[in-house]
């Protein structure tokens, strides 16, 4: 119960800027609450660190790649024209 006060302090200091917190209030209303709260901050943290090894794998075979790319280019300069 204490978090949901904190929380909506948090969110009612927003919306009092410029008035663009108005999006928070309504999230408080069931979203941010403590079992819900850590449930999404799990699948986020799951989800950013899938993320984070796809990108990391993506950018490994892509430096395979080029490298391959470049063990044929220069084998295709060493092929002499009309030897097939």
């Amino acid at each position: 119960m204490q978090m949901n006060v904190q929380v909506r302090g948090r969110a009612e200091a927003l919306d009092e800027g410029d008035g663009t917190g108005g999006g928070f209030r309504a999230a408080d209303a069931g979203l941010l609450d403590e079992k819900r709260g850590n449930v999404t901050e799990g699948v986020t943290g799951l989800i950013a660190s899938a993320m984070l090894l796809y990108v990391g794998f993506w950018l490994h075979d892509k430096s395979h790649a080029s490298a391959w790319q470049g063990f044929l280019m220069r084998g295709a300069k060493a092929i002499k024209p009309g030897a097939a």
